[in-house]
């Protein structure tokens, strides 16, 4: 999809960052809510199965919401990890993403303006780490 592409009128979707060379591992920080869990049907439209290994991020309370998308991912043949993290949600997907070799990051992100757009944790995210970026917007 072409960045910048509305897909159904509620979401955006846009490439941030550089453009994705050899991707293998994707971290899919997932917070609690539905919007967040919509990066799921695109990811699997986005890649094959098989083709990367996908590492889903969330609270270690969600960890049994993660655990369920991971096996209806497996069940779609792709390679899901869950991974939680109890601290500040944004240094916690940097600290992974230096440490853990990962390649891309598909993080949602929120119409936010202001000290709200650079309080963010997709905003912080984008702006620390060194990986290619797929953002999720909502435009709701």
């Amino acid at each position: 999809m072409a960045a910048g592409s509305s897909t159904d009128g509620s979401t955006k979707n846009i490439v941030a960052n550089q453009p994705a060379t050899s991707v293998q591992r994707v971290l899919v920080p997932l917070a609690n809510g539905d919007f967040s869990r919509s990066l799921l049907p695109l990811l699997r439209g986005f890649f094959a199965a098989g083709e990367v290994e996908l590492v889903l991020f969330g609270s270690s309370l969600a960890r049994s919401d993660l655990e369920l998308k991971a096996e209806e991912l497996r069940a779609a043949g792709f390679c899901v990890l869950v991974e939680t993290a109890d601290s500040d949600a944004a240094r916690s997907i940097i600290d992974y993403v230096n440490s853990a070799g990962i390649d891309m990051i598909a993080i949602p992100t929120f119409n936010r303006t202001g000290h709200e757009k650079s309080t963010g944790v997709s905003e912080r995210v984008l702006r620390s780490v060194n990986v290619p970026v797929l953002l999720l917007r909502s435009t709701a």
